[in-house]
């Protein structure tokens, strides 16, 4: 198990101003870039005001007239004190409400923030969890992270990971942030049907760490766990039980079983060269004979091929295999 969290919200805040300007019309825009230089040019006019109002009282203070008693000059001192930090709270206090009022008359309002907005402004968040196009959005009713408790959590997979975070998908609103994320491999989590404050929930446990959720999300998570995934160095395989995924770096191409006319599969017959760490493997490429291209192609270990073949096959799924002659080293060979 990891947890993680995006670290720049920055990003996130100034794409949420930047889909709200572009939510605006043309005329809002105008207003709202004029309001903006006006509000710059009063928030340093007002610092400006600030000093300048700050060392006239001080100024004021040094012509108070001092005495020769050491008493005196004390108790002239510590005045001295007093009257400059009241010199400083005055000046500020001043400026803020002045300036803060003409700040407030002047600025002109955009439209408040709408779900569309929030939502398309946490896409960089969205890419940092990996979250894809099947996700499972419910309610955290109790969490042993409490500040999970009662918001909406977003479920998904990726790879042979479950991950569990925050509503990413519609975003961050009424102070909904970021509460990160939570990665799990299948073999770590453990989930089951419960009842909790007379509801039927999802109880889902990894680490010492415990999640309850609605009812919906133990089918959905048991759906996701029972994915098959070979994985190489910089591809992988993973097959749903609707649809089956290629997943090249970042690329992910997805392929429903019914939209399957035939599959090719074109597998040498001979192993890798001994002490390349290829031994057992054999590299193999999947054609979408339909389309007459190259979907996908990886190096998998051979029991991991008679695997993959067969459950093609319980897909009903016509499968060609064209074994042919590469050349092995002499002496080595299937």
């Amino acid at each position: 198990m990891k947890y993680f969290k995006f670290k720049n919200m920055n990003k996130i805040k100034k794409a949420t101003y930047k889909e709200y300007l572009s939510s605006l019309s043309k005329d809002e825009k105008k207003k709202v870039k004029r309001s903006n230089i006006i509000r710059k040019i009063l928030i340093f006019s007002g610092i400006i005001t600030f000093f300048l109002l700050f060392g006239f009282l001080i100024y004021l203070i040094t012509l108070i007239p001092t005495s020769e008693k050491i008493v005196l000059q004390v108790l002239y001192g510590v005045g001295i004190v007093i009257l400059g930090i009241l010199s400083f709270a005055l000046s500020l206090v001043a400026s803020v409400i002045a300036f803060g009022y003409l700040i407030e008359k002047v600025e002109y309002n955009v439209p408040k923030t709408t779900k569309e907005i929030v939502s398309k402004s946490c896409e960089n968040i969205r890419k940092r969890y990996k979250l894809n196009d099947e996700y499972l959005l419910t309610k955290c009713f109790s969490s042993t992270n409490e500040l999970f408790n009662d918001h909406d959590i977003c479920i998904f997979r990726t790879s042979d990971e479950i991950r569990i975070t925050a509503d990413i998908v519609n975003g961050f609103i009424n102070d909904h942030c970021d509460l990160g994320c939570y990665a799990i491999k299948f073999k770590d989590i453990n989930v089951y049907k419960d009842n909790f404050n007379d509801k039927r929930v999802t109880v889902i446990e990894f680490n010492k760490i415990k999640f309850i959720v609605g009812i919906r999300a133990y089918s959905y998570i048991v759906k996701l766990m029972n994915v098959k995934v070979y994985k190489s160095i910089f591809s992988r395989i993973e097959l749903a039980d609707d649809k089956i995924y290629f997943v090249i770096r970042k690329n992910i191409y997805k392929i429903y079983y019914k939209d399957i006319s035939t599959f090719k599969m074109s597998i040498p017959r001979y192993c890798g060269v001994p002490g390349a760490g290829l031994d057992y493997t054999y590299t193999f490429k999947v054609e979408d004979l339909s389309k007459k291209e190259q979907v996908f192609s990886m190096v998998i270990e051979r029991n991991e091929e008679k695997e993959l073949i067969e459950f093609l096959r319980k897909k009903n799924i016509n499968l060609v295999l064209d074994y042919f002659d590469n050349v092995p080293r002499e002496g080595y060979g299937d």
